[in-house]
């Protein structure tokens, strides 16, 4: 009989997922054994100290009674065997559900910081390690609505690399994820905190700065220039587009930075 085929796409998905969820029915059998053993060495001792506590309780006002560890494990346990019965099931189930409550709280936290792990992956990109195609559109359409609802100018930079096709031939591949590397490091390092740096495309980049206007464009772009002279063989073509001045929505301040960039990059190729 044919065996069933599981695609290698469908057996990583199933491999993302953090062990601690997919081996649950294992750790219930472990939780409850751990429970037992503190049932027997410590459930069952509270309850023969009980039974020693009462007793002597009962020999210090006076009740005669054969009073020794020997008398109370041989002929008082056995007559309380059910409330033993029923002692030691009210601990394994408390010793269980602590356990329990105890390992929900670290799956519960595991499965946090996993769900963190692909978010911040989602909207990443893998080379540079700063936001992604994705990444960047979901901060510009809410950078842009936040800026129109504090009445704020909004600006965004778009940076593509000159050249980097024929750099990446004459270098290497290797060489030129290092070049991209070294362009997102040099965007960060020109732009502020709270500023947004982004890979846009294979070589092209974009910054989204709240709260700055065209005449603060200049400065960002000669810090850029001059560090990219500074450490490293490549040149920026770059464009901006300002809201509200360019426009009021993101596909016409795309268009427009777009646009600007494009210009340069020409200019530049004519000299």
């Amino acid at each position: 009989m044919q065996g069933k085929c599981i695609s290698p796409g469908y057996a990583s998905l199933v491999n993302i997922f953090p062990t601690h969820i997919r081996r649950d029915g294992h750790t219930v059998i472990i939780d409850g054994v751990i429970a037992a053993v503190w049932t027997l060495i410590l459930g069952i001792p509270l309850f023969v100290l009980f039974l020693l506590l009462v007793y002597y309780e009962l020999f210090l006002h006076g009740v005669q009674a054969s009073f020794s560890v020997f008398h109370i494990l041989g002929q008082v346990v056995p007559l309380h065997l059910v409330t033993l019965l029923l002692w030691s099931s009210i601990f394994w189930t408390a010793a269980f559900s602590i356990r329990r409550f105890m390992d929900k709280k670290r799956q519960l936290n595991n499965t946090r910081e996993w769900l963190q792990t692909i978010h911040a992956q989602a909207y990443t990109d893998a080379l540079t390690g700063i936001f992604n195609r994705r990444g960047f559109d979901e901060l510009f359409d809410s950078g842009l609505e936040q800026a129109k609802i504090q009445n704020q100018p909004y600006m965004l930079l778009l940076a593509d690399v000159n050249q980097f096709k024929r750099y990446n031939d004459t270098h290497g591949h290797l060489a030129g994820d290092q070049a991209l590397q070294q362009i997102a490091q040099i965007l960060m390092d020109a732009v502020r905190t709270g500023d947004a740096v982004a890979r846009y495309g294979g070589d092209e980049f974009a910054v989204l700065c709240p709260g700055l206007e065209r005449k603060d464009a200049g400065a960002i772009v000669e810090r850029i220039h001059a560090s990219c002279k500074e450490k490293t063989q490549l040149t920026l073509s770059i464009g901006t587009a300002v809201y509200p001045l360019d426009g009021d929505y993101s596909t016409l301040l795309l268009q427009k930075a777009d646009d600007r960039m494009y210009r340069w990059k020409n200019h530049k190729a004519g000299e």
